[in-house]
């Protein structure tokens, strides 16, 4: 089965807009205890996850965000959905260090484990630029892009999931008993080479976190860690308006529940599957057509980042 898109989009038909069947999280019961963090979890995609994890009956779950105000907003929303839930509001801004570290004692102090670190948190590139006719637009290429934008999304795209994961790293390998899963939010952005598709700074800066997804899972699948790159779909969260350009009909493909990622979230860490970790994945992929592929995909070597020669 093979798509001309470069990130292969149709990899496992058929594809959902939204979570349902294996991915409709009221239909999970999660083990107990289920402690979950979403770093970026305040609102859109982010929130839906956190919604997600609620329904499913995660015992506990962390929410990350730059603002107090708005994790607490969030954590309402939480409540209404599960009142069980044990919940740990606090603002962290994922490029600071000493924010992640902090956020990570606290876990570590409130929880004493960890199940799944979903990070959420991201950034893309601003519209800078003035096409024919007054049209917003991505800068294209490195002569138009600005050295500071590019540093912008490293710090936010690429640096601040490095630090989760480093600080991070070490509650998920003690929680012998759980999940042990990292799901970083991708986009299909990191397999993009064309400028005027997905503008440079974002394409390079998810192509690097999606590779960090792979060198984690080789360097802790010892310790029963997993991680995957998750493509969340095409979600309208009011955000896009900030960093999707005009004229281009992106409109027409952000139509994608902003739950669906959640369900395959829930879907991913329900269970261990060691199999997926290390690999790029698609919340809008059928996962029932996912598991028929396993030996192929176990056997193949797919859905990872590689040089064709």
């Amino acid at each position: 089965m093979s798509s001309p898109s470069p990130s292969a989009a149709h990899f496992a038909l058929p594809l959902h807009t939204t979570a349902e069947g294996p991915t409709n999280p009221s239909q999970v019961n999660l083990p107990h205890p289920f402690v979950v963090l979403i770093a970026g979890g305040s609102k859109g995609i982010g929130l839906g996850i956190i919604h997600a994890y609620a329904k499913a009956g995660a015992s506990g779950i962390i929410i990350a965000s730059r603002s107090q105000s708005s994790v607490e907003s969030a954590a309402k929303t939480v409540l209404k959905i599960n009142p069980r839930i044990k919940i740990l509001c606090q603002p962290c801004d994922i490029t600071i260090e000493g924010d992640v570290k902090d956020l990570a004692d606290a876990v570590g102090r409130v929880f004493g484990r960890l199940d799944v670190l979903v990070i959420g948190a991201g950034s893309g590139t601003k519209l800078t630029h003035i096409r024919e006719g007054g049209l917003k637009d991505w800068p294209c290429g490195v002569i138009e892009g600005a050295p500071t934008e590019m540093e912008r999304l490293w710090r936010v795209n690429v640096h601040g999931p490095y630090l989760l994961q480093h600080y991070f790293l070490p509650l998920l390998e003690g929680t012998k008993d759980g999940a042990q899963a990292i799901i970083q939010i991708s986009s299909a952005a990191a397999h993009y080479t064309n400028a005027e598709v997905m503008p440079t700074s974002y394409s390079l800066t998810k192509f690097a976190a999606t590779r960090l997804v792979e060198l984690v899972h080789e360097g802790h699948k010892g310790s029963g860690v997993v991680a995957f790159a998750l493509q969340p779909g095409g979600v309208a969260t009011g955000s896009e308006k900030l960093v999707v350009p005009d004229g281009k009909r992106w409109e027409k493909l952000l139509v994608d529940d902003v739950g669906l990622a959640g369900g395959f979230c829930v879907w991913l860490t329900k269970e261990k599957r060691e199999w997926l970790s290390g690999r790029y994945l698609d919340a809008k992929w059928d996962v029932d057509e996912l598991v028929r592929r396993k030996d192929e995909i176990v056997g193949k070597d797919l859905l990872k980042l590689r040089m064709a020669c």
